[in-house]
């Protein structure tokens, strides 16, 4: 191990990123966390007036620059503060203090650094029962649930923001995924936890969105595959495809926007064989609906019959497209070979330009190109693309091969897909490993050391023995990391925290269901609750009758004594010969709402001016209104 002076670096590099970069040269190689945090300590020593701070002015306030605490962090902050980049220095702070202050242990830094994590996750912990109240909302109104079936749902939710915390994601953020694959599948179907536990990983792996994995599920329920096989189907291509040099997320992309050809050709492979596709899709540079166009087409036979013969009418090297019976075969039986056909015909089209040093189309292939592109209905701009692709590929095989290098072809393809066509070259770029290669910036395919293949096949090797959870935390530095597993810890805590309170609040709860219950029945005038509704009822009538001081129907009875009549009347009367009587019985019915009325006019003498007012009767009350456009004031 090479003798490092790490007093002499903080001295020599007054900035700590600069000094880092130096440490890293003089190692030959990315340094340790042992000596990483060697050199943080000589910082710390020459920093006297506040050699571990949370300012500016101290070494972690230098680190939270090199780290990008501000912007990159604060993106994966789970369950409120719990990761704010404010806790990540103090986190770091600590464990440095932990690491290097006098007296103190290893084990006493990260003793500290989870109970930093415990410290501030309390603090929180209550707040999942109100992300409870929000996930019951949101799944029984969105997916029309309740009852067991719900419960069952939202108890595997909650039971995912520990691995979802892991990287980076939120409890909303798995409740609107499984939210998104219910509704599109459109069945209440229930993912094992399995599934559930997979989700984060996978997403932040291979899609980086969990909202965008949910509608992969969709897509593959519809040629019938299940949500554990697409979850593993979408592991084995994004791992395949780092293996082979290539982006894994553009490939699993491609795969799951074209999983429905599955169904509508032959796949010597399944979804194995159509990933496959994608990827050679990525490395010459062609559109995957080319290939089942084509595809589509000789299907039928007279169709496959036609376009065989026009493009041996066109000549040159067409391979597989010289047989039409083939044809038919591959998009029945073999898609993918239909597609290393279509390369076959491009590869022979593109010619080196040496003053240029590139390969391109011209003179009679030009020609070709076009004519060949119009009787396979593709754009010959895209067959120009896929015949340069092939041309760079053939030659860095080329290249390899007179190296006279041992390599598998697994390896090959890796070695051609990180290297790119430069000066009639085909290079690969080692700027950022440059230590490894004596200050070399770039190599040749065709100057490839044994000592350089190895030192670049390490990196294939390590994608092989990365897991998909290794693979997704790569995608983080170390600090990032801490961070992350501050937040699990604080998720770890609440559902801890539900799991031990939530049988009491389904106790409550199942307390105010029976007396909702209660007061639905009652509001139907059922059971002894109805009985209390209808007595309630019969006593706000009383109030009202009360209030308005008048009982409902009131009959009035009034007797007229008549018998002390003039004498005029009394002559008139005895001349008939008879007595009559002089008593009459006058019988008056009071309505509430007339005297209502007629208190309220005698009590307000305005009344009735406002209420005709109201009625936009104009002028006195006698006054006949006449209808907008009539009358004298018209």
């Amino acid at each position: 191990m090479a003798s490092v002076n790490y007093s002499e670096i903080a001295s020599n590099f007054s900035d700590p990123k600069k000094g880092f970069i130096q440490l890293e040269k003089v190692l030959g190689r990315v340094p340790t966390l042992d000596e990483s945090a060697s050199l943080t300590a000589a910082y710390t020593n020459l920093n006297s007036s506040s050699p571990i701070d949370t300012k500016n002015s101290g070494v972690i306030g230098k680190m939270s620059d090199i780290q990008n605490f501000s912007s990159s962090v604060k993106s994966y902050t789970t369950g409120g503060s719990t990761i704010e980049p404010s806790l990540i220095i103090e986190t770091v702070s600590d464990v440095v203090k932990g690491f290097f202050s006098k007296g103190s242990t290893v084990t006493g830094g990260v003793r500290n650094l989870i109970s930093i994590g415990l410290e501030k996750s309390l603090s929180g912990i209550k707040d999942i029962l109100k992300e409870q109240v929000k996930l019951h909302n949101d799944v029984n109104s969105a997916l029309s649930i309740s009852g067991d079936m719900s419960q069952a749902l939202r108890d595997n939710i909650r039971d995912t923001i520990q691995p979802a915390a892991a990287f980076g994601y939120q409890l909303e953020d798995v409740s609107n995924t499984v939210i998104k694959m219910m509704t599109e599948t459109g069945r209440l179907s229930s993912f094992s936890s399995e599934v559930m536990g997979k989700l984060p990983s996978v997403s932040r792996a291979f899609v980086e969105d969990m909202g965008t994995l949910g509608s992969y599920f969709r897509q593959y329920e519809l040629v019938g595959i299940s949500a554990e096989n697409t979850l593993d189907s979408i592991e084995k291509g994004g791992e395949s495809t780092l293996r082979l040099g290539l982006n894994a997320r553009k490939v699993v992309k491609e795969t799951a926007d074209n999983i429905s050809r599955i169904n509508e050709f032959g796949f010597s492979k399944g979804v194995e064989g159509l990933n496959r596709m994608v990827q050679k899709s990525v490395e010459f540079r062609m559109n995957m609906s080319d290939i089942f166009k084509i595809a589509e087409d000789v299907f039928d036979p007279d169709k496959a019959i036609n376009l065989s013969a026009n493009l041996q009418a066109i000549g040159g090297a067409i391979g597989d497209f010289n047989d039409p019976l083939k044809l038919m075969y591959m998009a029945t039986n073999n898609v993918e070979g239909l597609q290393d056909a279509l390369i076959g015909v491009a590869g022979s089209l593109a010619t080196y330009n040496k003053e240029q040093g590139k390969f391109e189309l011209t003179g009679v292939n030009l020609r070709k190109v076009r004519a060949l592109a119009g009787e396979l209905g593709m754009d010959f701009k895209d067959l120009g693309k896929i015949a340069i692709a092939s041309a760079e590929r053939s030659a860095a095989a080329t290249e390899l091969m007179a190296r006279g290098l041992d390599l598998k072809p697994e390896q090959k393809e890796f070695l051609t897909n990180i290297s790119r066509m430069k000066d009639g070259r085909m290079v690969i770029d080692v700027s950022n490993m440059s230590d490894q290669f004596r200050g070399l910036k770039e190599i040749a395919l065709g100057e490839l050391t044994d000592n350089q293949k190895e030192i670049l096949l390490k990196n294939q090797e390590a994608f092989k023995a990365m897991s998909t959870e290794d693979i997704a935390k790569g995608q983080y530095t170390e600090t990032q990391k801490m961070a992350l597993n501050v937040a699990e810890i604080g998720a770890m805590l609440k559902i801890q925290f539900a799991k031990a309170i939530n049988p009491s609040l389904r106790g409550v709860d199942n307390q105010i269901a029976k007396a909702n219950e209660y007061i639905s029945q009652a509001l139907k005038g059922k059971g002894e609750g109805g009985k209390e509704v209808e007595r309630i009822k019969s006593e706000a009538q009383k109030m009202a009758n009360e209030e308005l001081a008048v009982k409902p129907t009131e009959l009035k009875t009034t007797k007229v004594d008549n018998s002390k009549s003039d004498a005029s009347k009394q002559n008139n009367n005895t001349s008939d010969g008879g007595t009559a009587s002089n008593n009459v019985t006058v019988n008056v019915t009071s309505s509430v709402t007339l005297d209502t009325l007629n208190k309220e006019i005698v009590r307000t003498p305005d009344f009735v001016h406002d209420m005709m007012s109201a009625f936009h009767i104009p002028g006195s009350y006698t006054q006949i209104p006449y209808a907008p456009g009539f009358g004298p004031n018209k």
